[in-house]
């Protein structure tokens, strides 16, 4: 049996939204009531998504794209006074077999995965409501910034920053009523 999600009638940004665990968890948040923000580069999924549920908004974005990134947010900005929550999912992997790294795919892999979350966080944080209780920012990492997976030097490496990232910044929001969180899921 399916447990409900608790989080009902919240306005959350959700990047990566297309595929994968983003894509799951906005089908959730919506199906409980929550008005979602649902942002990816794939146009084509986001417009299918929000035709199935009619309190998801499609947003589309560029995580690895400054202005694409505060062109989103001026969006929310403009529909909702604030946000309760951001999520974090947009993220890509590549591969290197036996260590033969690419340094395009390597930034590639930190700018998607880290700097995208470092980008949407730092848009979205004027727009955070400080009155809930809940984890307001929460950040996709991975278990492979905890165990060094084979192949997985690089994307490994950008959620352990992923980690720091969010790590640090709730140290330095302690006092102001957010507290951004991270999950870690595994192989997918």
């Amino acid at each position: 049996m399916k447990k409900k999600l608790k989080i009902t009638d919240k306005t959350i940004w959700v990047t990566g939204a297309s595929s994968g665990i983003g894509l799951a968890l906005v089908q959730q948040l919506a199906s409980a009531g929550n008005h979602i923000y649902a942002s990816s580069r794939d146009t084509v999924a986001l417009s299918a998504l929000s035709r199935q549920y009619t309190d998801i908004i499609a947003l589309p974005c560029d995580v690895t794209d400054n202005h694409s990134v505060t062109n989103a947010v001026a969006v929310i900005r403009k529909n909702s006074p604030s946000l309760d929550m951001v999520i974090t999912c947009a993220g890509i992997c590549h591969y290197f077999d036996k260590g033969d790294i690419d340094c395009e795919q390597a930034q590639k892999l930190i700018n998607t995965n880290f700097m995208g979350t470092v980008r949407c966080i730092q848009a979205a944080l004027p727009l955070i409501r400080r009155e809930n209780h809940l984890p307001q920012i929460v950040a996709l990492s991975s278990l492979s910034a905890d165990v060094a997976f084979p192949r997985a030097s690089i994307y490994g490496a950008s959620k352990v920053a992923v980690n720091y990232f969010i790590r640090s910044l709730r140290s330095d929001l302690a006092n102001s009523g957010i507290r951004p969180g991270l999950v870690h899921p595994g192989f997918i």
